[in-house]
């Protein structure tokens, strides 16, 4: 319209195109994530869980450090240290060994298939640690993703896999990850929560490794660890870019073609694919997860009407 100034159709324009970078930004984030995992999946044929984990961790320590420093918020590390920082440490440790573990065990697809509780467990989580209204229609969400999940995981059949146990353990320190990441102040540096928080993992990795046997790695393996680290470091900073230049309600459910990354190099690499049960389960869990983001978004707008409408009134 004739009516609109120069700015007014600068914003019109730059809004979608923003959207298209941010969604772009998480595709990328879900190939790096997912590369990452097939990485240290190649890892843990050869190396123990607890190494693997630790030397990613150190690899991941060492880029994220770098980064803190470039940008000037390592001199602030010292906010990060408290008892929220070690719950957050303890489950992101829990979280990257068990999964670690089931990976190492299981197809690819299938382990990434069970990690699409995450969002549902979020959801769990929010409702029951931070007292979020959770409606009837989420957790219906829920309850269908479990299904799912027991679809992928298949327990009382020849095709079980005693390790898909930890690979929903690791969903759940997954969410305590999350929930607590989400108590921290505003202002703290996500760089510095990562930086801490993988810190934490690598010690707890080397704390486990007292089960375990070193294998000196060979370059081989070395070179798909540094690989990972690398891979997951970027996962991290596309997903935050993400994040940060969209709403998440856009940028959010794209998350999910990690799970078509999987299914694509597992059956590349190790002849791998999901079986129809399997098939099903993921994409039950996929349309649970969607849902329930659909239903955070009308609940975020309900909020904002009424906020609005008592501003009006006061």
């Amino acid at each position: 319209m004739a009516g609109k100034d120069a700015a007014s159709l600068s914003d019109d324009t730059r809004a979608p195109a923003g959207d298209l970078a941010a969604i772009g930004a998480m595709l990328l984030s879900t190939v790096f994530y997912t590369c990452s995992d097939a990485a240290m999946k190649f890892v843990s044929g050869v190396l123990p869980t607890g190494e693997a984990v630790f030397l990613r961790s150190l690899g991941t320590v060492l880029l994220l450090a770098i980064a803190a420093q470039v940008t000037g918020v390592l001199r602030e590390i010292r906010e990060t240290f408290s008892r929220l920082m070690i719950v957050r440490g303890v489950a992101d440790a829990g979280n990257s060994l068990m999964f670690q573990a089931a990976l190492a065990r299981m197809p690819l697809a299938d382990t990434m298939g069970i990690l699409q509780l995450s969002p549902l467990c979020l959801t769990a989580a929010s409702a029951v640690v931070l007292g979020a209204h959770v409606g009837w229609r989420r957790w219906t969400a829920v309850g269908a993703g479990l299904i799912g999940a027991l679809l992928v995981i298949k327990p009382g059949t020849s095709a079980f896999n005693a390790f898909a146990i930890l690979a929903i353990l690791s969903v759940l320190c997954g969410a305590v990850r999350d929930v607590s990441t989400r108590r921290f102040a505003p202002g703290l540096s996500p760089l510095l929560i990562l930086l801490v928080s993988q810190a934490m993992v690598g010690l707890c990795a080397l704390g486990g490794l007292t089960f375990e046997r070193w294998v000196w790695p060979a370059p081989l393996a070395m070179l798909q660890i540094a690989a990972g680290a690398t891979l997951i470091g970027l996962g991290h900073l596309f997903a935050l870019l993400a994040v940060r230049h969209s709403d998440l309600a856009v940028v959010a459910p794209f998350r999910y073609a990690g799970i078509v990354w999987a299914i694509l190099l597992g059956f590349a690499f190790w002849g791998e694919w999901p079986d129809a049960w399997s098939q099903l389960g993921i994409a039950i869990l996929i349309s649970a997860g969607l849902f329930t983001f659909y239903r955070e978004r009308v609940a975020e707008r309900g909020r904002a009407a009424a906020s609005a409408a008592t501003d009006q009134t006061a």
